[in-house]
């Protein structure tokens, strides 16, 4: 994990959002959590990052995980 953009205090998309919103100029921040005047990206977003979901794994043997994956038949 690249320690220089990890902040402890955004856990959430939410607490993103609020981060996020503190560090820009307010006509620019009033524009990006408006969605552009119309919502429609920005409830978009919302619903695209609701539907990831992480699921805790307890008990499980990871003392040979494997991290590759395929994309497009390649490994």
């Amino acid at each position: 994990m690249n320690r220089a953009s990890y902040d402890p205090n955004v856990l959430t998309i939410s607490e993103l959002e609020r981060e996020g919103s503190k560090k820009l100029p307010k006509p620019i921040r009033d524009y990006y959590n408006g969605g552009g005047m119309d919502l429609l990206t920005y409830e978009d977003n919302m619903l695209a990052f609701l539907r990831y979901r992480i699921r805790p794994r307890i008990l499980v043997d990871v003392s040979e995980v494997d991290m590759s994956t395929t994309i497009y038949g390649q490994k």
